[in-house]
């Protein structure tokens, strides 16, 4: 595109670009990390009855959805090995959790099957 326009305006032409910091930081300067030991005892213990609950919607949207999707009568299949923990809906649900934890330590938002 910054071609095309050049030849279309000339090579005195002036194209505007993004200023890009010289170092790869937050805008606002706040640290990556999400800093859980600086709230209050009270704020933490205030937290876990919500967390409780978004783990247990986390949780059941997941399984819900991957019930809907892997029902028999869709004939899928999924590598269905017995007796494999990696198989199938586990995987999956670790790997939600793992993005689920790292996501709610940096503060950006969840992933979730249905969404």
């Amino acid at each position: 595109i910054a071609n095309s326009a050049k030849v279309a305006q000339g090579a005195a032409a002036t194209l505007p670009s993004l200023a890009i910091p010289p170092t790869f930081a937050t805008t606002s300067g706040r640290p990556w990390l999400v800093p859980l030991m600086d709230l209050p005892v009270w704020a933490r213990w205030g937290a876990f009855l919500p967390a409780l609950m978004a783990t247990v919607l986390l949780f059941l949207d997941q399984n819900i959805t991957v019930r809907l999707v892997n029902n028999p009568q869709y004939k899928m299949e999924k590598g269905r090995r017995k007796n494999n923990m990696l198989d199938g809906m586990h995987a999956d649900m670790l790997i939600i959790s793992i993005l689920t934890f790292i996501t709610s330590c940096i503060g950006l938002p969840w992933l979730v099957a249905a969404t």
